[in-house]
């Protein structure tokens, strides 16, 4: 796979078949991953949506907790994270004829791995997105949030991503990868118009 050869295909992500895939969506914090979905970028029913955001904002209201904070959500962020890994390969191995997206920073790779040899054994497709961006504007779009992450592992995440993505990939459960450039944070209109959207596999 070389990511400087990108093959220019629909304008939005249609996985090859209609059920039965688990679509994971890497980025860093602020890329923008929640608000391409909602903009219905995947082109898929029956969607469930996994993301560990979720568990972080009822967390934070249970212990209440200011998410505006950067040190309190990354706090948070670690006592989530295991609890959400197993309860994602706990409900995409129960359901089927589903589609799954499964929002993830990169950070936790191996356990990534581990969750796609699971779904991969019970039939499911993988589809792997690399959602990229400009680090200043992952940055800015961070603190312009409710939710504030740590500038420090923003950094750290976005120095990690593309290797962590190409670990993904090439990890032989992956039947599609898709990658989307997001850096001026184009409109959906503009997707569908343009280059930002790219098939690798």
């Amino acid at each position: 796979m070389t990511f400087q050869r990108f093959i220019t295909e629909k304008k939005n992500i249609t996985p090859e078949l209609p059920d039965n895939n688990v679509i994971i969506m890497l980025g860093v914090p602020g890329s923008g991953k929640t608000s391409l979905l909602k903009a219905g970028i995947v082109n898929v029913d029956n969607i469930i949506h996994l993301t560990p955001d979720k568990w972080i904002e009822l967390l934070s209201k249970k212990e209440n907790l200011s998410l505006s904070s950067s040190e309190k959500t990354k706090e948070l962020y670690n006592k989530v994270m295991p609890v959400f890994l197993r309860h994602s390969n706990r409900i995409v191995t129960q359901k089927a004829q589903s589609n799954f997206v499964i929002e993830m920073t990169g950070k936790n790779i191996f356990s990534i791995k581990d969750l796609l040899i699971r779904t991969k054994k019970k039939g499911f497709r993988i589809i792997a997105v690399l959602v990229q961006t400009d680090l200043k504007k992952a940055l800015f779009n961070n603190k312009a949030r409710a939710r504030r992450v740590p500038e420090r592992a923003i950094v750290e995440a976005y120095k990690e991503l593309q290797e962590n993505f190409k670990f993904v990939v090439s990890s032989g459960e992956v039947d599609e990868a898709w990658v989307i450039d997001n850096t001026d944070f184009p409109t959906y209109k503009q997707f569908r118009t343009s280059k930002f959207i790219k098939k690798i596999k």
